[in-house]
């Protein structure tokens, strides 16, 4: 289930126990017998059960996009030459996060990778920027 069904059944059954606690009130100082209060609480009950299976199936079908799957390729882009390696999801390393987002993929998926020193046994880490 969504966030956003769970978020929107709780705000949905809040509204509905809240009409509820009115109508008890409102019919309170009213002569009404215990089976027509019966009816009127078996209709709420039946309208709050078909408003949370209608969000469900409204919540149901919608299907959330992931933005970190790859898109199309965008042919005309121009990236500068500057080496900032990063890890697309798939594994892929590139230059740049410019020719990364050139191959179709979005900017917030992308993971920098650490640049070592070829000249130090050791690869410490050079921090850039």
């Amino acid at each position: 289930m969504s966030q956003s069904f769970i978020i929107s059944a709780v705000v949905f059954l809040i509204v509905m126990v809240t009409f509820h606690l009115i109508k008890d009130i409102i019919i309170r100082g009213h002569n009404i017998t215990p089976d027509m209060r019966s009816k009127i609480n078996n209709r709420w009950l039946v309208s709050t059960a078909i408003g949370l299976i209608l969000l469900f199936f409204f919540y149901g079908c919608v299907t959330e996009v992931d933005i970190c799957n790859k898109g199309e390729p965008n042919n005309g882009v121009t990236c500068i030459e500057i080496y900032q390696p990063v890890r697309a999801p798939d594994g892929t390393i590139y230059s740049n996060s410019c020719l990364a987002e050139a191959d179709g993929w979005d900017n917030g998926c992308l993971e920098l990778e650490p640049v070592y020193s070829k000249y130090d046994s050791k690869q410490i880490l050079i921090t850039t920027g």
